[in-house]
Formats: C-alpha cells, structure tokens, sequence
C-alpha cells in the first residue's frame, strides 16, 4: 500500500464538473502524493453530469476512489428502466418521473435523451 500525504474528500460535486476541477486546481491535487474520495452524488442539478461522470473515471483509474450516492443509484435505477422498456420517453415510471422532476435530474435526464437520439442517427 503506498503512503500518502493527504486524503482530500469531497462529495455532491451534482454535475458541476468545472467548479469540481478548479476545486482540484486549488488544492494542487497529485494523484502521486494524495488519496482522493469522491463520497457521492456526482451527478444531477448541474449541466455537465457526463463530463463530471468522466473525470471522477479518469481520476479513479489514477487511484481516486470515488464511492455511488443516491444520485447515482436513481440513474442506475432510470437507466435499467429506459433500456428495458419502449415507453420511457412517452410514459415513464414513477421513480422516473420523480428523479427527473423532484430530484434534480432534468440535465441528466437531458444529457441521456440527446446521447441516444444522436446515437442513433
């Protein structure tokens, strides 16, 4: 096990991918020297859940380890329901339908619908 000089945690980054890297900018986080941990909730309310998604992969295949939230598991939970089903976007489930109205994930929501429509042209 390597040793590290610091442990920097941080959690509910919700999307906000740029304010997550300058946050990593001004601790002058070195993947070399310090453990980071990500507690959570990466995505949801912000604009950038896919680009925030990717830098907490990019940092954990450095040695970040980035732990699931809530946020993450009402994703996962969408996700198996717009994969297995043919009627998410005209009729989605309540669990759907809360995620993306009461829980802050609109843009998440948004980020998916826009991926796969342009997936499949």
């Amino acid at each position: 096990m390597k040793t590290v000089d610091r442990i920097l945690a941080t959690s509910d980054l919700h999307g906000q991918n740029k304010r997550f890297l300058d946050l990593l900018g001004k601790t002058k986080y070195n993947s070399e020297q310090d453990l980071l941990i990500v507690c959570g909730d990466l995505i949801d309310r912000g604009n950038e859940n896919l680009d925030c998604l990717a830098t907490c992969e990019a940092l954990q295949k450095k040695g970040a380890i980035v732990l699931k939230g809530n946020h993450e598991q009402f994703l996962e939970k969408s996700l198996i329901e717009m994969l297995t089903t043919d009627t998410w976007r005209e009729r989605p489930s309540n669990d759907l339908y809360y995620w993306i109205h009461h829980n802050g994930g609109r843009e998440m929501y948004e980020e998916i619908k826009r991926m796969s429509y342009s997936s499949c042209l």
